[in-house]
């Protein structure tokens, strides 16, 4: 029981830490572009697709870490 949710807290917070960090950034550039007055709606699905699939990609390869037991806690 105590490695499922080692296992569950690790994934979660891939997760949101990942998203945390991606919205982070993607503010950051959407600041950089419209300081140049480029109009990020342009490209509107191929960043908001990115900013919903990078979090689960990345909490998919620390669940299989996890799983694996490559991650603290989890042997």
């Amino acid at each position: 029981m105590r490695r499922l949710l080692i296992t569950l807290a690790w994934t979660v917070g891939a997760y949101f830490g990942s998203a945390i960090v991606l919205g982070l950034l993607s503010g950051v550039v959407f600041f950089a572009l419209a300081m140049f007055h480029y109009d990020p709606s342009v490209h509107k699905g191929v960043i908001s697709a990115i900013i919903n699939i990078a979090p689960a990609a990345v909490a998919l390869a620390f669940l299989i870490l996890a799983l694996r037991q490559r991650l603290p806690g989890t042997r």
